[in-house]
């Protein structure tokens, strides 16, 4: 499922070989999850306006090398939409069929997001920020809750007490920034034990081990 914007279009570069109008394919959109799939037509148009196989336009034939192909999606601007390649063929003669690459969404929402590692930090350990936005980032503001600060894209930081800080990204994109808080829980972790004894002695000693 993808997030269209206004003026969203699919591109992708593909190479394929199909028996001329008898197997072929061709692109459809609907809305995420429900519905009926719509053709989208490709800019310049399909190949063939018939294709045996698949009942519709498509493509078809062979496309000789690889081919970059777009798609205009604006007419699904707001929406969430899933994309289906249907592919079609008979049982007669045998091609080496359809290979796509480089699938480009140009005007999908971009989304900020971010995960942390250690989950559940301690005191003083430090923490690795892995910045998972989409799409191409201009840059990256991180604030950490606790008056910490950074632009790298993947920093690390360190909480010098325990609570529950609020972590928050602001990602760059083209459109404006977009945000993502994550609550980070830092806790105080295990003290260390220690006692004093002179050669000679004898002792125990008993520990809880949480």
């Amino acid at each position: 499922a993808v997030p269209v914007s206004g003026g969203g279009r699919i591109s992708f570069w593909h190479w394929y070989a199909f028996e001329s109008g008898y197997d072929g394919g061709n692109l459809s959109v609907r809305p995420s999850g429900s519905g009926s799939y719509t053709l989208v037509t490709p800019e310049g148009g399909y190949p063939s306006s018939d294709v045996s196989a698949l009942g519709q336009p498509g493509f078809t034939g062979s496309s000789g090398s690889w081919q970059e192909v777009s798609f205009d999606l604006s007419a699904w601007a707001g929406q969430t939409v899933d994309l289906r390649w249907h592919f079609a063929s008979d049982y007669s003669i045998e091609e080496l069929g359809w290979y796509l690459d480089d699938l480009t969404v140009a005007g999908a929402e971009h989304v900020a997001d971010f995960e942390f590692d250690p989950p559940t930090p301690t005191v003083g350990e430090p923490v690795l920020f892995t910045d998972r936005s989409s799409g191409p980032v201009a840059g990256w503001s991180w604030d950490f809750g606790d008056g910490g600060s950074s632009t790298e894209q993947n920093p690390s930081h360190a909480f010098g007490a325990e609570g529950v800080y609020e972590v928050t990204l602001t990602a760059g994109y083209p459109e404006g920034p977009r945000m993502r808080t994550r609550p980070v829980s830092v806790g105080v972790g295990a003290g260390v034990f220690s006692d004093g004894f002179e050669s000679g002695d004898t002792g125990a000693w008993s520990v809880t081990v949480p």
